[in-house]
């Protein structure tokens, strides 16, 4: 009795937290937010991507941990896609994510998936250990982001 007792009241303390917390959780969509998390999503993509580029050059020698760098990276770009709904262009604050994003979104998830088939060969390349094969890859890699930011983000000014 004494355990049911106690699972109960972690129950009501569980629903009790998650309905004080409902507010918040809706608060977070909102598209100032969504661009903010985006921004900070995008920048870690690029972050990795200097620790790979730095290991690449010589510049570090951590090539073990170039595998959870571009791991990393999969996983930033496999969430992009969702990161970008209507209304969280710059009318969400300052972006710069491109009109072109919304419309011909077809062809920014194709220009995603492409990035993401790179981050996999990335990984693979990471895996083996192998310096020529990190350098051959991150330039593929590299490549693509770049493609992607040509037609859908703007230059800096």
């Amino acid at each position: 009795m004494k355990l049911i007792n106690t699972i109960a009241r972690c129950g009501l303390t569980a629903l009790a937290i998650a309905f004080a917390l409902g507010p918040v959780a809706h608060a977070a969509d909102e598209p100032a937010n969504i661009l903010k998390y985006r921004q900070n999503v995008m920048k870690s993509i690029g972050s990795n991507i200097g620790n790979i580029a730095m290991v690449a050059k010589g510049e570090v020698s951590f090539i073990g941990n170039t595998a959870m760098n571009a791991r990393a990276i999969r996983d930033g770009l496999g969430a992009a896609a969702t990161l970008f709904p209507e209304g969280t262009g710059t009318e969400a604050g300052e972006t710069r994510a491109l009109p072109s994003i919304w419309q011909d979104n077809a062809k920014f998830v194709a220009a995603l998936e492409k990035s993401q088939q790179a981050a996999d060969a990335m990984i693979a390349a990471a895996e083996t250990g192998d310096i020529g094969e990190v350098r051959k890859a991150i330039g593929a890699l590299g490549k693509s982001c770049g493609g992607c930011h040509e037609d859908f983000r703007k230059k800096k000014e």
